[in-house]
């Protein structure tokens, strides 16, 4: 037994740890002192550093890995909107208008998220119409589960007093608005129902909590100025998730930029990330820009968000003010252009990333391969819109055998970090997405998934370091799960998280085994 004084604050013993360092792949058993590992190894290592005030796990061969490290979150949004509808589990749109209407009830707005008509028997949007007919004069803003789109009734077209010629406003066969909004529109919206910083803290910890249930111990999340401001409160308390804030371009930048900040300041706990640029919208609005047009829609090739002179110097403010950029792109158009903008900035070191990369063509990957840039993408969409007859298909026809290409992605050896975009939250729903991919061309093996979300998410904020394999003297990070991923890869999605570990410190444990739920999450639209 350790003397006192030079014990550990955890010791894990019989494990089957998977560290994912590639030099010594296994072990059994951990310490963590101060935050740190301490021993990584055989029971005799970690066994030393048992002390009177130690807290010891004994796994009986359960398997441990890295803490999940979220790449691509919207946690502090998330938590601002604690008391709206969640509509992620409506399986029609009877179900949301049901729900709304009862929120209607109580008067003031009703503010909702996370309907998807993709999953509707009815595929079609949510409308203006559909919405009148249940609130009536109390407005009502119910945003599309992508977040690009999102629709209101009457009353909350007046309230926000939305220009009827405004772009991106879909209208009926008559011309009149239909309420659906997209990207600059929608965003006239958002900025009205923006929470402050007081609201995020106040479902911080509840939104944290739900993370740790998952594995989660890292997150990349993309913030507002409000979300930057609730996080800085958050650090000052006692955390329990690192975050790595990514801010939005525009103001949110500028604020952060003007200070003299850039990209890795902080500490262990909130460090400063990139910068955000928006190059397209999504797939689900058919706002993701394409080069031919969508399957679904002949008329339709999507949009890029900013002209390309006003793309080129966003991208220029960030690169030259030391800020690793996170660029926005699904479409192959989009995901074109903004690789070869950012391949032709000078410098190195900035380790600049495309968020999504959804449809990337081969020229895009051997740019990618050549200039290292990351791709940071969430294996969640080939779970819920890649299968055969989703939405996915319908949008892109047979140009679907070619979204998310992990497989293409490691094979030329370009850093790859998972995340999800809140759509929703679970890694281990994730990785199974990835392992089980219905086209070749994405589908890795557990091993190489795992990594993804764990040492590739830490390579992406440059914390390699630091977090991302459990080595000795590398941070206290871990979790622990009912089964080994490597060995049951056809069923992922059911592993359960045992206990999940920050700092050397438990900060989750599963309930009593006949209460535990599985390892896909609710759907809960966090983005």
């Amino acid at each position: 037994m350790a003397e006192r004084g030079d014990h550990a604050d955890l010791v894990v013993l019989d494990g089957d740890v998977w560290t994912g360092d590639p030099e010594t792949p296994r072990a059994k058993a951990l310490a963590a002192r101060d935050g740190l590992l301490v021993a990584v190894g055989a029971n005799a290592e970690a066994e030393r550093w048992v002390g009177e005030a130690t807290e010891v796990l004994e796994l009986a061969g359960a398997f441990v890995c890295p803490g999940f490290v979220d790449a691509h979150t919207h946690v502090a949004s998330a938590a601002g909107r604690a008391s709206w509808l969640k509509l992620d589990d409506c399986g029609s749109l009877e179900d949301v208008l049901a729900r709304v209407a009862e929120r209607a009830k109580a008067g003031g707005w009703v503010l909702g998220r996370g309907w998807d008509e993709s999953r509707w028997p009815t595929a079609r949007y949510l409308t203006r119409q559909d919405l009148d007919a249940v609130t009536g004069k109390v407005p009502a803003v119910l945003v599309r589960v992508d977040g690009h789109m999102l629709t209101c009734n009457t009353a909350a077209l007046q309230e926000l007093k939305v220009p009827a010629d405004l772009a991106i406003q879909e209208r009926d066969a008559g011309g009149q608005p239909t309420g659906v909004l997209k990207e600059a529109a929608a965003n006239l919206a958002w900025e009205r129902m923006k929470a402050t910083a007081e609201d995020i803290l106040a479902g911080l910890p509840a939104t944290v909590r739900h993370l740790h249930s998952l594995g989660i111990t890292s997150v990349h999340d993309f913030v507002g100025a409000e979300g930057m401001r609730a996080w800085t409160r958050w650090r000052q308390g006692s955390p329990t998730l690192r975050v790595y804030t990514c801010v939005l371009e525009g103001e949110v930048f500028a604020e952060v930029s003007s200070g003299g900040l850039s990209t890795g300041m902080g500490d262990d706990w909130l460090r400063l990330g990139a910068a955000k640029v928006f190059g397209d919208g999504s797939l689900g609005a058919r706002t993701a820009a394409l080069s031919r047009p969508y399957a679904d829609d002949r008329k339709e090739r999507g949009l890029l968000v900013h002209p390309l002179p006003e793309l080129r110097d966003r991208f220029r403010e960030a690169h030259y003010g030391a800020f690793q950029i996170a660029a926005h792109a699904i479409g192959d158009r989009a995901v074109s252009l903004v690789a070869k903008e950012i391949a032709s900035l000078e410098g190195e070191g900035h380790r600049h990333r495309i968020e999504h990369f959804e449809l990337p063509t081969d020229e895009v990957l051997d740019l990618a391969r050549e200039k290292r840039l990351l791709a940071s993408m969430q294996p969640n969409f080939v779970a819920q819109w890649s299968q055969p007859g989703g939405m996915y298909e319908r949008r892109l026809g047979k140009r679907v055998a070619r979204n998310n290409p992990y497989r293409e992605i490691l094979k030329r050896g370009i850093p790859l970090g998972f995340g999800s975009d809140g759509m929703p939250y679970g890694p281990l729903y994730g990785i199974h997405a990835a392992v089980n991919a219905p086209y070749e061309v994405q589908r890795l093996t557990a091993e190489e998934a795992l990594r993804a979300y764990t040492a590739g998410g830490a390579y992406a904020a440059s914390e390699e370091a630091r977090k991302g394999t459990l080595t000795k003297g590398k941070l206290a990070d871990l979790v622990v799960l009912s089964e080994s991923p490597l060995e049951h890869p056809d069923r992922i999605d059911r592993i359960a998280v045992e206990s999940t570990v920050v700092h050397g410190r438990i900060v989750w444990e599963t309930p009593e085994a006949g209460e535990r739920g599985p390892g896909k999450p609710a759907r809960e639209t966090v983005s």
